[in-house]
């Protein structure tokens, strides 16, 4: 059974080498800008203009003030009516320690950078035994691995 799957992993990280490579130049674009392979004329300018970081930046403060345009960031609904008082009571209360006791703000930039330059941000969502308390890290796409 673990053959088979370490096969598996394997075939999956080999069948991904061609998007490996386009991460590569992409992030080497983003950065450092690419070479031209061949100038129009000789010399010609060989610059950088960093387009997409710019247009990246600008569109960062959209999507952070998304997550918490609402009044909170989640709503509790009680069953019964009388509880009504508490489930607004958790839900300040989950506002406030997501935002003021962990590392949620700082992460959820992460993610939406990649989510705007790769399609995708997943954020893995975990309890830290140390300091007991939930923990959020941003997840570079390139450490998943999943079947094509």
């Amino acid at each position: 059974m673990t053959t088979k799957l370490h096969d598996r992993l394997l075939s999956c990280i080999r069948e991904r080498s061609t998007w490996e490579e386009k991460q590569r130049i992409w992030y080497a674009m983003r950065h450092d800008g690419l070479r031209r392979r061949k100038k129009p004329f000789s010399g010609a300018a060989d610059m950088h203009f960093p387009l997409i970081d710019q247009t990246i930046e600008k569109l960062k403060p959209f999507f952070f003030s998304q997550t918490f345009s609402g009044e909170r960031l989640a709503t509790f609904t009680a069953l019964d009516s009388s509880l009504r008082d508490q489930a607004e009571s958790a839900a300040q209360y989950l506002d406030y320690h997501i935002q003021n006791e962990t590392n949620f703000l700082s992460e959820l930039l992460t993610v939406i950078d990649t989510m705007l330059l790769r399609g995708r941000g997943p954020m893995k969502v975990t309890w830290d035994q140390d300091t007991q308390s939930v923990r959020y890290d941003a997840v570079d796409p390139q450490f998943l691995i999943v079947p094509r």
